[in-house]
């Protein structure tokens, strides 16, 4: 059997990349905004949390701004997919 021309196995291949393209989605459902306020939140329990103190101060602090954060991250995310009409968890194609 002969192997395929060089010209066709070419187009096979851009064929190839452009349908992976096509099937990647542009989309991503992480909200920047919300991990700009996930990271705001952070930088201010890192400054709340400086110097001596408490331990369980300190401890609880930081929880509760890991919940807060991760309150904000998940449904900023929720959010801008249910705008976009696309589900949150989906994988492109």
């Amino acid at each position: 059997m002969p192997a395929p021309a060089l010209h066709d196995r070419a187009l096979a291949d851009l064929r190839f990349i452009r349908e992976t393209m096509e099937s990647a989605s542009g989309f991503t459902a992480v909200s920047g905004w919300g991990q700009a306020a996930v990271g705001v939140i952070g930088a201010a329990a890192g400054i709340l949390a400086m110097g001596p103190g408490d331990p369980f101060r300190w401890l609880a602090l930081w929880l509760a701004a890991a919940v807060l954060g991760a309150g904000i991250g998940t449904g900023s995310t929720l959010f801008k997919a249910h705008r976009a009409g696309q589900p949150p968890f989906a994988a492109p194609l």
